[in-house]
């Protein structure tokens, strides 16, 4: 037995842990690749415009969400461990996926349809940054993450400064 808290990153070693966290990824793919269908689905046909703005809104809202994850699952990382909060990231992932897959159409609930795909967005959006501090947390041994963390983390800042941007000229 591994007495290490995050003993399945370390038995995938370093350079296989970004898989793992790819694969978790691999949610915001599938829902931006399926825009055409989601967006007949979830919300009222007849204004392409408005069902664009809400698609990518609930979109997004997933992105906003991931720094308050990262405090969310660092603080809870920090009190209660880190690999029980890395496995309530990963819960906390896939379980909105499953419910995405069940959620009722907006034929069937009206307006309470995209109301439901964002709040499983919102806490897909809150796990994958609580998923992405914990596994550099747990790639590191506690000697070398002050420097690289920090890199990391600034490193984290600017993407999402500057995909905000691009949205934002967009």
């Amino acid at each position: 037995m591994v007495s290490h808290p995050c003993a399945l990153l370390l038995q995938l070693g370093t350079s296989d842990a970004p898989l793992l966290l790819t694969t978790l990824r691999y949610d915001f793919t599938v829902y931006s690749q399926l825009s055409a269908t989601l967006t007949a689905i979830f919300f009222r046909q007849g204004d392409a415009t408005a069902q664009a703005m809400g698609y990518w809104a609930i979109w997004a809202i997933g992105f906003i969400s991931r720094p308050v994850g990262s405090v969310l699952f660092g603080h809870l990382g920090d009190t209660r461990g880190r690999r029980p909060t890395l496995l309530l990231s990963i819960l906390c992932m896939s379980v909105p996926s499953i419910i995405i897959g069940a959620l009722p159409t907006y034929q069937q609930a009206g307006a309470v349809a995209p109301v439901l795909l964002a709040l499983m967005r919102l806490v897909q959006g809150l796990a994958l940054g609580g998923e992405v501090r914990q596994q550099k947390t747990c790639q590191r041994p506690a000697s070398d993450t002050t420097v690289i963390n920090s890199l990391f983390i600034a490193t984290c800042w600017m993407t999402m400064g500057s995909s905000l941007w691009v949205l934002a000229l967009w």
